[in-house]
Parts: structure tokens; sequence; C-alpha cells
């Protein structure tokens, strides 16, 4: 035998394999759990970072946020002349160096006239300070959203073109009479670039960014140097074509928090957000990679120590197995030999006692029983060859009891096939003119081979002479019956349905012994199974009573006769060709009026073409008769 197909090399190829599978499995466990591990770790520790950058943010902004508080008191005790208005602002701007901007606007009344606003804000390490117009009041989203809400608020960044030429975000807080009107409204400006300045130095990991973004989704740490509209957390979400990161724009948008996974396979991210106290959202981008880069490394070196310890085991393998399996070659060899007929083939002698030494034994032994059983097998041979003559003598004996000779009359016509599911089967079929009556029958023997056909020939030869005694239906089975039931020691039994047709007047008297429905197929009208009393299988009880039927036909009926061997025909997957198929086939061969016998040749043809070669697991009979017309005296 070949090298390439020895056993110690299949041998050593199956361990290998096996040892390759479990390797995988547990770098594949590994590698997930340090994974889980090392991402579970790598948020904890971006969550921490976020939450000290966040309180970091929020200290500064809270500290504008009481700058603003302390205005709106100061504001609140009535000052009206310009220069106290003026000094207030410049002093607010001067004194806090994260403000680069703040304004007491009063709201236009009847009171008070004509609103009056002052602006101070900081340029060129200088604070200015200016009156505005009502009208340019009017126009700013802040001072709109503050008069709407009544409440003190952050509103969305905006460039403040007034003076300072910043990107700012302002804090505007309400001075509202007792009723709830607004009369004024005081903000201070904090600068987009001092925030991204902050955010941008956040840095868990090298190539990490966090982002800071207002209740709308405007991006707080933009670069923004031109008063270009800014990007929103949406925009840049759409930009990237990715769902869960829009998700993700509108939680932070809602002021949830939460850890989540963005960006396809090559450029996996994950995201860790949450809310600042003022509504603001914060969050940090940390690539996938960059995060479980040590992890990669140790599966890298975990996969180079696994390859490396399989190669060993190759080669530990390929020297031990070959050595352990050499009787096995010397063994198959010897095989070789014997399969070529050379039963004296020499063993090889193992002399280690296990189940090597116990299989050159059954060697051995079997070359001592296949010499034995050649011998026995050349007299067995021989008796089958004889016992095959036998049967085929029986077959030939059987078929040639069934008649061959059908008559076509004027009056009627006739025809029947029989094929056995073995050398000899039980189904059986005859008839006979006598006296213008037609006798027919048709019947199954139970179960098949040599005793099945030694019942059949003992009713049909029942059935000839007894209806050559002119005896009625229900006696002629009767009769049968008893014959059959006399010494019936193992049980067997036929179905029958047998018949007399009257060709005179077409009166059909009939008995039916177990035996299938027969099909009746009137010249006008859909074919019928026929309703008859079901008596018992003849062959089963001594003396029982047997009841007679009658019918008229009319002319031009055909009568078709089956056993189950045609119903219950099956395909590989035991599909059976059933009545309902049978009844349509004989309704559609009635209509073409084709003759008796090309009607027999069709079903057959039906039956065989739906087993598609699957086996013949019972007899088939088929016996069609066609009443044509009346005989005439």
């Amino acid at each position: 035998m070949g090298s390439s197909k020895s056993f110690s090399k299949r041998i050593t190829s199956d361990v290998l394999l096996t040892v390759s599978i479990l390797l995988i499995v547990i770098l594949l466990i590994v590698s997930v759990c340090s994974h889980l591990l090392m991402a579970k770790e790598a948020t904890k520790s971006v969550e921490s970072s976020l939450e000290a950058a966040t309180k970091d943010i929020e200290l500064t902004l809270q500290s504008a946020e009481i700058t603003t508080m302390v205005l709106s008191r100061v504001a609140e005790y009535g000052i009206e002349d310009a220069a106290s208005l003026s000094k207030l602002v410049y002093s607010t701007v001067q004194e806090n160096p994260i403000v680069v901007g703040s304004t007491i606007a009063f709201c236009q009344s009847e009171e008070m006239g004509e609103g009056k606003a002052f602006y101070a804000y900081s340029l060129n390490d200088s604070v200015q300070v200016k009156p505005i117009k009502g009208s340019e009041l009017a126009e700013k989203a802040w001072y709109q959203l503050t008069l709407q809400q009544r409440t003190a608020c952050w509103s969305e960044p905006f460039f403040d073109n007034w003076g300072c030429n910043h990107w700012v975000a302002a804090y505007c807080i309400p001075l509202t009479k007792a009723s709830g009107e607004v009369y004024a409204v005081v903000t201070t400006e904090v600068p987009l670039d001092w925030i991204a300045n902050k955010v941008n130095s956040i840095h868990p990991y090298m190539h990490s960014h966090t982002t800071i973004a207002s209740h709308d989704g405007a991006i707080m740490n933009m670069k923004l140097d031109t008063s270009e509209e800014e990007e929103t957390l949406l925009s840049f979400a759409d930009q990237q074509g990715d769902a869960t990161a829009q998700q993700v724009a509108r939680r932070m948008m809602n002021g949830e928090s939460g850890v989540d996974n963005v960006g396809g396979i090559n450029n996996r991210q994950f995201v860790v957000y949450g809310p600042l106290n003022n509504g603001w959202s914060a969050a940090i981008v940390c690539g996938y990679r960059e995060v479980l880069q040590n992890s990669i490394r140790l599966h890298q070196l975990v996969l180079l120590l696994a390859v490396i310890g399989i190669l060993v085991l190759y080669f530990v393998c390929t020297h031990t197995i070959k050595k352990l399996t050499h009787p096995l070659t010397e063994l198959s060899e010897a095989a070789l030999s014997m399969a070529k007929g050379n039963f004296s083939a020499q063993l090889p002698e193992i002399k280690t006692e296990d189940e090597m030494m116990r299989l050159r034994d059954s060697f051995a032994y079997m070359q001592k029983s296949i010499t034995e059983y050649i011998a026995e097998l050349k007299t067995t041979t021989s008796a089958n060859e004889r016992m095959e003559s036998e049967l085929n003598v029986a077959r030939n004996i059987q078929l040639g009891m069934l008649p061959k000779d059908f008559p076509v009359l004027d009056c009627c016509q006739l025809y029947a096939k029989m094929e056995p599911a073995k050398q000899v089967g039980g189904d059986l079929y005859d008839f006979r003119i006598k006296d213008n009556m037609l006798y027919f029958v048709v019947g199954d023997v139970s179960g098949k081979g040599v005793p099945a056909a030694l019942v059949m020939a003992i009713t049909r030869a029942a059935f000839r002479f007894f209806i050559g005694l002119g005896m009625p239906m229900n006696e002629v089975v009767g009769r049968i019956n008893r014959s059959i039931a006399e010494r019936n020691d193992h049980c067997m039994f036929v179905t029958l349905f047998a018949g007399r047709i009257d060709l005179k007047t077409g009166e059909m008297r009939y008995c039916n012994a177990g035996h299938n429905p027969i099909i009746v197929a009137p010249a006008m009208g859909d074919a019928y199974y026929l309703k008859c009393k079901t008596n018992l299988a003849v062959g089963l009880l001594f003396d029982f009573e047997y009841e007679e039927e009658s019918m008229t036909l009319q002319p031009g009926t055909r009568l078709m006769l089956y056993t189950d061997g045609v119903t219950e025909a099956e395909t590989a997957d035991k599909q059976q060709f059933g009545e309902d198929r049978l009844l349509q086939l004989a309704s559609d061969l009635a209509g073409n009026r084709c003759s008796a016998q090309e009607a027999t040749c069709k079903v057959f043809g039906a039956v065989k073409d739906f087993v598609q070669g699957n086996d013949q697991n019972d007899d088939t009979t088929l016996l069609l008769l066609e009443f044509s017309k009346l005989l005439e005296n």
C-alpha cells in the first residue's frame, strides 16, 4: 500500500486535527474572555476620565453661572443710568478671565419706554462696552429663548459679531416682575475655544477624542475661526452613515448616558457618554484596536506557541505511531495476498501480548475459516441452483394455471394480468363462460412465495369445480371457504371477489369475501367504487355464512377488479398509488373507450411510472371486464 494512505499517517493526521481543534477552541475562549475583560476595564477607565473631565468643565461653567447670578442680583436693584450699567458689565468681563462677553438688556415696556442694553466684550486684551439697539437685541436667539423659557439657561453656540468675534455659549438669567413678566435679561458668554482646548486635552488613549455637545447637539469643541454654521452630532453621524452613531447622537441630546459600539468592522469604536449638570452632554470615543492592542499581541504569542507545539507533536507522532503500526502493514500485505486467493499467505510474527497479537491470531483463524467456508459454499451454491431452477419451473406452472386466452365477444370482452412479487405469488384471477353466464373471480392469498402459490392453486381449482355445479355465488364462496379452512394449520386466508353475469339480462350476482371494492365505470357518468357487504375472507372461519348481492349492468359498463398490489404500490419515500388515483385512471380509460387489453396495460404502466423503479412489494393483479351489450337469443 502507498505511504500516502498508510494507517500511521491517518492516525497522525487525526491526532493533529484533534489537537488543533482543541487549541483553536481554547484560543477562541481565551480571546473572547480577554477581549471582554479588557473592554470592560477600558470602559471603566474611560468612564472615570469622562467623569473627571466633566467635573472640571462643570466647575468652570458654574463660576460663569455664579458670575451671571451676581450680575443679575445687582441689576435687580433698579440701576437704570447708562454709566452704571456700562460699568457693571465692564467689571464682569474685566474680573473673570473665562468670560469674553456680558450683556444687561432691558426689554421695551410702557413703564420704561424703549428697551436699552449694554454689552461688554474682551478684544485684544482690553474690555470694550457699547450700547445695543432694541432691534439688534430682538434678532438674537439667546434673547428670544430666555424670554420664552423665563428661567436661567445655557444658549446654543452662536457667533458673537457684536464685538468679541468668537463662537460662544451664553448663560442667560431673566429678571421678572411679580406678575412673571420678563423685564430684563442678564448674560455672560464663555468662548468655545476655551471649551475646545479643555476637552481636546482629554486623551485616555493616544488616538481617542472627546466631544462636548449642547442641548440641540451642537459640538462645542470644534475648531471655529469663522462665523460658519456649527457642526452638530446628528450631522456628524449622518456623514458617518452609521445607524448606531445616529442613535448615540439622539441619546446624548436626550441627556442619557451609556456605552455603545459604532463604526464598521475595520473601524470599530466604542463611545462612552453622559450628561453635564447644565444639560450639555460629553462623550469619549476610543478605537477598539488601540484599546485591545495588548490582547492582540497576547493572542499572536499564543498562536505562535500553538503552531510550534503542533510541529513538535507532528514529528513525535510520526515516529511513534509508525513504529507501533508497522505490524499492521505486514498484516495488510498478507490480507491483500489472501484477497487474491492465496489463503496460505505467511502472517507476521508478533511477540507483544496486546491487540496486535490478537489481530494476528484472528487473521490465522480467518484463513482456516475461509478455507472451510469455500468448501461449504460450493455445496450450498449447487443446492441453491437446483432450488432456483425448481422455483422457475413452479412460476411457469403457476402462470400456466391462469387463463391466457381472453375471448372477444360482441356482448363482452375481458383481459387480465398478474405479476408476482417473487418467483411465485399468491394472487389469482379466473373466468369461465357457461350457459350464457360469465363467471369471474379475483383473489389475494395472505403471504407470498410457495405457500401462497399452493393456496392460490387450491382456491382456483375449487372455484372452477363449484361454478360447474351451478351454485349461487355465496354458496360457491362458502364451499371454497370450507375447503381452505379445513386443516388450515398455518391460518392462511384468501380475499375474493367472485361474480356471475347473465349475458342475456345483464344481471350480475356477486359475493365479496373481504376483498378490495371493485370499480364500476358506466357508459354514461363517472366511475365509482361498488359498495357491497364485506364478508369474512375465506379460510378463517369454517362455517361462516356468506351473503350474495346483485345489480344490473347497463350495456357499455366496465368493471375493474384488482388486488391491493395496485393501490398499495409505493415510491421510495413510501407514497402509495392509492384508490383515488386508480379511480381517476379508470374514469379516463372508460372515456377513451380503449380495449380491455389496452386499458389493463395502461394501468400497469401507470403503476410502474409512479413507483419510479422502486421494488415491487406485493403481487399485482388486474382483471378488466366490459359488458358491451345484451346477448341475443
